[in-house]
């Protein structure tokens, strides 16, 4: 059933971005909600699980908590800017920093690669220069060319979290650390919130939030993002590679496409180029698994 949940938490992140991108309220209004929101939802789980004892792992998800904040305002801008499916073809980029930033962190991982076989070497390979090459052709698409400058620091962040989220996971065993983390960050996530309500948005009225574009756009907003957690958990569970989780949940994308086929909603950005990218992130993920070489 892993790869049911997988596609579940596609959909669910196809919702968070569609949630974001069609709602009428103030970015920072559904910045209010996610951070409030995940404080609320996710909080409570504290109190019925065995959390970690070490304090590197509140450090961890204490940063992890204020940089989603930002990084969900920042992707909640560009939806609306932007469009969901252009925003939701970028987002992949985190894969590609993912993957740097991983080879500069964990040597034992850099010690695998000098064994991988030739064929994964290529592989890598051609997934990289594939996405930078998708890439150079959005540029020519102007809405996708200015979406790509906020995106590259979205991916930034966003790697940055799943980064924090892999090595939080180490300080217990699944369930009760993946619910742990989830209580940890939403907590910090939602005194980000506040202080920045009370210092940073002195402009947003707090009756904004109770508008009804505001409300539905931020009910959406927690139950994707609830989704998203839930059947991602789920499916890292179950599988026994967590990277075809991973690439599942990049099908966001077609979820978002297909919403608009549907809905007859334009979408005047480059699909092929988009997609082209889409598919050379995913192949990334899966080539550059330990697995294919030591056989795990």
């Amino acid at each position: 059933m892993w790869w049911i949940y997988a596609l579940l938490a596609g959909v669910s992140f196809a919702g968070y971005l569609l949630s974001t991108g069609l709602s009428q309220a103030d970015a920072k209004v559904l910045s209010l909600y996610r951070g409030m929101g995940a404080m609320v939802a996710f909080g409570p789980f504290a109190f019925f699980v065995t959390m970690p004892e070490d304090i590197q792992f509140y450090v961890l998800s204490g940063m992890a908590g204020f940089v989603v904040l930002i990084l969900d305002f920042l992707m909640f801008r560009a939806a609306q800017d932007y469009g969901a499916g252009t925003v939701g073809r970028l987002t992949p980029i985190s894969i590609a920093f993912i993957f740097l930033g991983w080879i500069v962190y964990d040597p034992a991982y850099r010690d695998l690669m000098m064994v991988w076989p030739v064929w994964q070497t290529a592989a890598v390979i051609v997934c990289l220069v594939g996405g930078i090459v998708s890439l150079s052709a959005m540029r020519h698409d102007p809405i996708a060319r200015s979406a790509i400058k906020i995106s590259v620091v979205i991916a930034l962040l966003g790697a940055f979290i799943d980064a924090a989220s892999k090595v939080a996971l180490d300080y217990g065993s699944l369930p009760d650390i993946g619910l742990a983390y989830m209580a940890a960050t939403g907590v910090a996530a939602g005194i980000t919130s506040a202080l920045s309500y009370v210092f940073l948005m002195p402009q947003v009225k707090l009756q904004d939030a109770f508008a009804p574009s505001a409300m539905i756009g931020g009910v959406l907003l927690l139950l994707s993002l609830a989704g998203l957690i839930l059947f991602k958990m789920y499916a890292m569970r179950d599988v026994a590679n967590p990277s075809y989780v991973v690439a599942l949940i990049c099908t966001a994308p077609l979820w978002i496409t297909l919403y608009h086929k549907v809905t007859k909603t334009p979408d005047p950005t480059d699909l092929r180029a988009g997609f082209a990218f889409v598919v050379c992130m995913v192949g990334l993920v899966l080539f550059s698994d330990a697995s294919l070489s030591t056989g795990l």
